[in-house]
């Protein structure tokens, strides 16, 4: 009872933490468990959310990338990965011994901003030679104010935001994560899904 109550008080803590912007990630793992003896989960079918973004533009085909990385991640690490939907083709059951991986995705996708054209004042130094009267120069560098135009532009920003619950057989939660990642003057998010789903397959082969 009081590793139950445990659990749930992890569970309500783990999903008021807020997302931050950048790199950011939370994450909580059961040391009870024997994450070692892992060699299948079960993903479930991945819900997909809009994020509050002003602008933002989703990737085509979320779902399917997304589970196409993770497949990529486990077997890297010599696990086998199931969905849900395929378990439901194929007339089988879920038999026990493999996590249930349930991942969600907040963000994955980009937006831009709009940078307005400026004056920057920067100070460089440059070599000037100085002549004396017994012939013999000398450089000095003098510094000098340089006055350099930015025209307007447009950044973008390549983000993805992913929560995974990992539950064990009897249904305890066992791992949980929330993984937020950005990249500015970039719109593609696969490098970044990458290491995601890796991190997240590596968690879930060692204790």
């Amino acid at each position: 009872m009081k590793k139950t109550f445990s659990i749930l008080l992890m569970l309500v803590l783990f999903l008021a933490l807020p997302t931050v912007a950048g790199a950011e990630k939370n994450k909580w793992k059961a040391e009870s468990y024997n994450f070692s003896g892992v060699h299948k989960v079960i993903v479930t079918d991945i819900e997909i959310n809009a994020p509050d973004i002003y602008g933002y533009i989703p990737v085509p085909f979320a779902q399917k990338i997304v589970e196409m990385a993770l497949r990529q991640a486990f077997e890297k690490y010599q696990i086998q990965m199931t969905t849900t939907d395929g378990l439901n083709h194929e007339n089988e059951t879920i038999q026990p011994g493999p996590l249930t991986v349930k991942p969600t995705v907040h963000a994955l996708g980009k937006w831009s901003e709009q940078k307005e054209a400026y004056y920057e004042t920067r100070t460089v130094y440059k070599k000037v030679v100085v002549k004396h009267r017994n012939h013999k120069d000398t450089i000095v560098n003098v510094p000098i104010d340089e006055t350099i135009y930015h025209p307007a532009r447009t950044v973008w920003h390549a983000v993805a935001n992913l929560e995974f619950i990992v539950s064990s057989a009897d249904g305890e939660k066992v791992y949980m994560a929330m993984d937020d990642r950005e990249r500015v003057e970039d719109s593609d998010t696969s490098g970044m899904l990458s290491r995601i789903c890796n991190d997240l397959a590596e968690e879930l082969s060692h204790n």
